[in-house]
């Protein structure tokens, strides 16, 4: 007489095949965040797409992305630690990272349901990665670099580069890339634009992160051993890619256009609308 398992046991062996699947997919996850939060390609585009090509679901995909996104955070913060003794000196510097990230802590609190919702629609993100694209274009055609140093950044260049940041929230955009794309239009040079935009990324993403981790906590909300697990190794892979990210995205952008990242985007873009109408 064949044995035939029970209920429990199933789920027992699919829970533990399924396991190390899970852990492929969140550290590929990890990888692909650590990369393109930096890059000017839109991590939140690309964090969207995979969770929808990998069918990578957890009982929350938001806490798991965030997760991601302070380990990024923690990554920049690690980068600029040499520089902050030097900033701390310079209190104004302290104020246009404060002016800079006002508007986007501002408008992201009230819109931030919304903007939730987007980042299910892979037609938006699509369209977001071109768009950007095409403004990579523009601002490397039409701008041409004056300042190289961050003292020079004066406080109505930090609150111009601000609001440019509050589309960030359209997923797709790339709060880096448009950022960047908002220091060009202002005068500074590539890599002035890409540190500005990690300083301005430092206590917003953390803020943001942390307001997150709150809201869950006061639900009836709770990780497994396993779930937490899987956030803190994810979370520490996409701080160490995002690190070395950061590093090249600073000395690429010494010598180097937009235009790169402007044509994989449109790529990216392109192959998500097929994918979406097929």
């Amino acid at each position: 007489m064949q044995y035939a398992p029970t209920g429990a046991e199933i789920v027992f062996i699919n829970y533990h095949v399924s396991m190390p699947i899970i852990w492929f997919k969140a550290i590929i996850l990890a990888i692909v965040q650590g990369i393109t939060e930096i890059l000017p390609i839109s991590s939140s585009g690309h964090l969207a797409f995979l969770h929808e090509l990998l069918d990578f679901q957890l009982e929350s995909n938001l806490l798991f992305d965030i997760a991601l996104h302070v380990g990024t955070a923690l990554a920049l913060l690690f980068l600029f630690l040499p520089k902050f003794k030097k900033f701390w000196q310079d209190k104004s510097l302290w104020l246009k990272v404060i002016i800079g990230i006002f508007p986007a802590a501002i408008i992201g609190f009230l819109i931030e349901d919304y903007a939730e919702r987007l980042n299910d629609n892979l037609l938006v993100i699509a369209l977001a990665l071109i768009g950007g694209a095409l403004l990579f274009f523009l601002v490397e055609h039409f701008f041409k670099p004056k300042q190289d140093d961050l003292k020079e950044i004066s406080n109505q260049d930090a609150f111009w580069v601000g609001l440019w940041q509050v589309l960030s929230f359209i997923p797709g955009v790339s709060r880096s890339g448009i950022t960047i794309v908002a220091g060009l239009g202002r005068g500074m040079s590539r890599r002035l634009a890409a540190e500005f935009s990690f300083l301005l990324a430092i206590p917003l993403i953390l803020g943001m992160g942390l307001k997150k981790i709150l809201d869950f906590s006061q639900g009836n909300f709770n990780l497994s051993s396993n779930e937490l697990g899987i956030f803190m190794v994810s979370m520490s892979i996409s701080g160490i890619i995002a690190y070395f990210s950061a590093k090249y995205l600073l000395k690429f952008l010494e010598k180097h256009s937009l235009q790169f990242f402007a044509w994989y985007r449109i790529l990216l873009g392109v192959i998500i609308i097929l994918l979406s109408v097929l």
